[in-house]
């Protein structure tokens, strides 16, 4: 003789509406399983975007920085290479100049003479002392 519990499941399986119930079940937890790893990925997105955006606010305040030292800086640097052009009489012909020979003209006197320092030839150190001879002479 079969138990009542056997009976009552052997019932179920027949029942046509209870195995639409348990499909019906079944998807609801997979459905249900889509959702939290949907959700999980949003909050890796939300994250996602609020390290950019903080990212995004660091960059800001160090192109601020930037902006405000280039403000000091480039004036300065231009006060400086006056002073130098000034007291060396020494005016840079950027025309026509490639990477390795520097070009311009000194002031001696009342004689302005045309100079070309080919750095390839020399090292630093003998590109300079002919400037400061120029400038000297």
């Amino acid at each position: 003789m079969q138990s009542r519990h056997q009976e009552l499941a052997k019932r179920r399986a027949d029942d046509p509406v209870a195995k639409q119930k348990v499909e019906l079940l079944g998807e609801r937890n997979r459905t249900e399983e889509h959702v939290k790893a949907q959700q999980a990925e949003v909050d890796r997105h939300r994250d996602a975007i609020a390290s950019e955006e903080r990212r995004g606010v660091e960059l800001g305040a160090a192109g601020e920085a930037l902006k405000q030292r280039e403000a000091v800086e480039v004036p300065r640097a231009r006060h400086k290479i006056s002073l130098f052009a000034n007291i060396s009489s020494i005016r840079w012909d950027y025309q026509g100049t490639d990477d390795a020979t520097l070009k311009g003209y000194v002031l001696n006197g009342e004689q302005m003479e045309q100079f070309a320092v080919d750095t390839r030839a020399r090292n630093d150190f003998a590109a300079i002392n002919q400037l400061w001879g120029l400038v000297g002479a």
